[in-house]
């Protein structure tokens, strides 16, 4: 697996068109190219639209129904989470996967350990900052010490140290998440969302411990999509099928799960429904991003695009600038007694913020 956050697609200061359809014998560039567009507007309008929806749940102009749900459904911000773990795993599996590169076992920890540091420091951070600055936080949601950078970081070194061969991720992937599964009704379901004292380490976070399971396994079904996408051995045609069915079977098997055998989805937990809706939904953007990159006939990069794309490269610094800009928010004035007016002037500089950083990264002015 490769770093997190790591793995460029696109160049768009190129002068190839990204796209060429015309006649029969139509040569789709974009899609011939390692660098796949269509990943990239994927990837980089997610974390976007993650880094507005962190913000602008606070606000009373926000739908109550887009915001986390406590222990058991899906909403707007509970798919939020997976998408991000999600996006991140289609780009982990590097085209083409080397197999005579096998490191030993305590280098591949070393390197891990090394790649995921700084993922893991953030994490601490971020977890002292919000302690000593008295910041709203919700304990149920990863525990009382863990967040989101964290679980990041364990994945990454999860899925760097156990060396899974590429032709096995999604038997890994479903394999985890059905020993999950399993566990989840022996008894640590109700341990999770019931309310008990937290005296230890594991009950102090045992939101964030658990549902590393299952974004893991969610994270190895996502490295085999990636993959595949990105295998040269198949048509696109071929491709998008396959993709489709895939939707089709994980979105009826959550339905199925969720109405007929009573196992609703959950964030609080990652269980297998709610691995499936993530999987079915991110799925459909995907193939629809995918179906516009074939379809349309744009010969330019536009300069919304360019800022999106230029994203690549740095969407855990622009997600981790986008909490800190949250918190100085939060900070400065009380949200929720904020106008409609008031919260859309603030959600839109704070959009263009987040757009501006990532040209600055890239070593672009507007």
């Amino acid at each position: 697996m490769s770093p997190l956050f790591e793995w460029p697609y696109f160049n768009v200061n190129s002068k190839e068109p990204f796209l060429r359809i015309g006649g029969k014998n139509s040569d789709i560039k974009s899609l011939d190219d390692a660098r796949k567009p269509f990943l990239t507007y994927y990837r980089s309008a997610m974390m976007i639209l993650t880094c507005i929806n962190i913000l602008a749940v606070d606000f009373p102009v926000y739908p109550l129904e887009f915001a986390k749900t406590e222990n058991f459904g899906i909403s707007l911000m509970d798919i939020g989470v997976g998408s991000c773990v999600f996006s991140m795993s289609l780009v982990s599996v590097k085209v083409p996967y080397d197999k005579n590169v096998k490191k030993k076992f305590f280098s591949r920890i070393v390197l891990a350990l090394k790649a995921v540091f700084p993922i893991l420091a953030l994490g601490m951070v971020r977890t002292l900052v919000v302690k000593f600055s008295n910041y709203q936080e919700h304990v149920t949601e990863y525990g009382v010490y863990w967040n989101f950078f964290i679980t990041l970081a364990f994945i990454g070194l999860f899925t760097s140290v156990v060396d899974i061969d590429v032709k096995y991720l999604e038997w890994a992937g479903a394999i985890l998440i059905l020993i999950y599964q399993i566990i989840l009704y022996l008894g640590v379901e109700e341990y999770i969302i019931t309310e008990h004292p937290r005296t230890n380490f594991l009950s102090q976070n045992k939101e964030g411990i658990f549902s590393l399971i299952g974004y893991t396994s969610l994270f190895y079904l996502g490295a085999k999509i990636g993959y595949y996408i990105r295998e040269k051995t198949r048509s696109w045609k071929h491709k998008v099928y396959v993709l489709a069915i895939i939707t089709l079977l994980t979105w009826f098997l959550a339905y199925f799960l969720e109405n007929f055998l009573h196992l609703p989805p959950s964030r609080r937990m990652a269980n297998l429904t709610y691995v499936l809706y993530v999987l079915s939904i991110n799925l459909l953007v995907l193939i629809l991003c995918l179906m516009i990159d074939i379809f349309s006939n744009i010969g330019q990069v536009g300069v919304i695009f360019q800022s999106i794309s230029y994203q690549r490269n740095s969407q855990l610094i622009v997600f981790l600038i986008a909490n800190v800009l949250t918190g100085i928010i939060n900070k400065s004035i009380f949200t929720l007694a904020a106008s409609n007016t008031l919260s859309l002037v603030i959600l839109s500089g704070y959009t263009f913020a987040i757009v501006y950083i990532s040209f600055l990264f890239m070593g672009n002015t507007l």
